[in-house]
């Protein structure tokens, strides 16, 4: 079962959920609708659908041209609040504490 839920792929909690089964893993079989997992996941992720958010995250960081400072093999990326937003309702990154209170950080990796 492939499980996605509120958990990036590096194991970090994320604000997101969404839950899914794959047509393969479901009990389904050839049928190409996926079986979702969780009261309201398929609700939740319909309204909210991840290319939606891939988009506008992707808006905005063109018009903020937006810059990362490369780290090892991880590249750290400053967000604003909508940024921040975008960026954990995806669960990509993962988000560094800062001293600032209205500065966020992300550590993107190869994941």
């Amino acid at each position: 079962m492939t499980k996605h839920y509120g958990i990036t792929k590096l194991g970090e909690p994320c604000s997101a959920e969404r839950s899914w089964i794959t047509p393969e893993e479901s009990s389904l079989g050839g049928e190409k609708s996926m079986a979702w997992k969780g009261k309201g996941a398929e609700t939740k992720a319909l309204a909210d659908p991840i290319s939606e958010i891939v988009s506008q995250l992707q808006t905005s960081l063109i018009q903020s041209n937006s810059r990362g400072l490369l780290s090892g093999t991880s590249v750290l990326l400053k967000a604003d609040a909508a940024q921040t937003d975008l960026l954990n309702r995806a669960c990509f990154g993962r988000p560094k504490v800062t001293a600032e209170e209205n500065e966020q950080w992300f550590q993107l990796s190869m994941e």
